[in-house]
């Protein structure tokens, strides 16, 4: 699922809740621009006063995510995948 695809399917349901659940169990972020996809809808979820939880993503995900990596939870299970990067 492409960058701005997922944010278009994500931002859909803005307005109706409260809690916003980001659940990545199933799915990778695999390079940067998925980690500034991530980044960017929960800075939209943020701006709309929601509150934001993300699950699931690799320790190294989450450690380089500049808005979302305070949302983001350490469970048991979390994947263990390296982000691809530009150089």
């Amino acid at each position: 699922m492409g960058k701005k695809r997922a944010i278009c399917i994500l931002s859909g349901g803005m307005d109706s809740t409260f809690n916003v659940v980001l659940d990545f169990k199933d799915a990778r972020v695999m390079d940067i621009s998925g980690v500034e996809a991530v980044d960017a809808i929960t800075k939209k979820y943020l701006e709309k006063g929601k509150t934001i939880k993300i699950r699931h993503l690799s320790s190294e995900c989450k450690s380089i995510m500049l808005n979302a990596g305070q949302f983001c939870t350490y469970e048991e299970d979390d994947p263990k995948y390296k982000i691809a990067y530009d150089y």
